[in-house]
């Protein structure tokens, strides 16, 4: 697992890579990839984020693939 990278110091996500507006970035299933989670709003964006990626990180759909990623390493 990958420490994040990211200018939010409350997310605890080890996933997060960064955000934009409307966008969140999580690392990828693959060397070099990102995944791309998209909103329709930025306020969805943040509601998610407090919900998730800033605390209950392990309920996230991402996250559980990503473990999983780690898991058969």
């Amino acid at each position: 697992m990958k420490k994040h990278r990211t200018d939010n110091p409350y997310v605890i996500c080890p996933y997060f890579k960064s955000e934009e507006k409307h966008t969140i970035f999580c690392e990828g299933v693959e060397e070099n990839s990102a995944i791309h989670l998209a909103f329709s709003t930025p306020q969805l964006r943040k509601d998610y984020q407090e919900r998730l990626c800033k605390s209950c990180w392990k309920r996230c759909l991402v996250a559980e693939s990503l473990n999983r990623k780690y898991d058969y390493e």
